[in-house]
């Protein structure tokens, strides 16, 4: 049986962190919180929690020009219905993007949960933090579009 004292592994601890910081500026800790602050908006987009607010003027822009205009022409029904297919275009594009990269945080994240020297962190918050965000994005990915 291996036996590694603590000194040891805490001197392997604070080596991967150096080289984090020293390559990327950041410790698990950071890296995580980035990881993070990538993932919940798009995770609120796959979910539908956020209406893109740019799509909602879009919407807006349509019923008053509908309102104004008050017109059956066949022009303008055929503008109309343009104008929805390419909202829903645009919002399907939206999310596949979210999705594509909700699964590059997640490989990213997996890959680190199965770092050695992350396991021997032995920091629960931020193993539990991993473990949260990976089941939002899980359970955002298994959503049907």
């Amino acid at each position: 049986m291996l036996v590694i004292d603590v000194n040891t592994l805490l001197f392997r601890f604070s080596v991967y962190q150096v080289v984090l910081r020293a390559s990327c500026g950041l410790n698990y800790e950071e890296f995580v919180e980035f990881l993070d602050v990538i993932a919940n908006p798009r995770i609120r987009t796959i979910t539908g929690k956020v209406m893109d607010e740019t799509n909602q003027d879009k919407h807006l822009d349509s019923k008053n020009c509908h309102s104004e205009t008050e017109s059956n022409s066949a022009v303008f029904q055929d503008w109309s219905a343009s104008m929805k297919t390419l909202e829903r275009q645009e919002q399907q594009l939206l999310i596949d993007y979210c999705r594509y990269d909700l699964d590059k945080v997640k490989e990213c994240l997996m890959s680190l949960k199965n770092q050695t020297s992350f396991m021997e962190l032995q920091n629960k918050d931020l193993q539990i933090l991993v473990d949260e965000l990976l089941r939002e994005i899980h359970t955002a990915l298994e959503r049907k579009p």
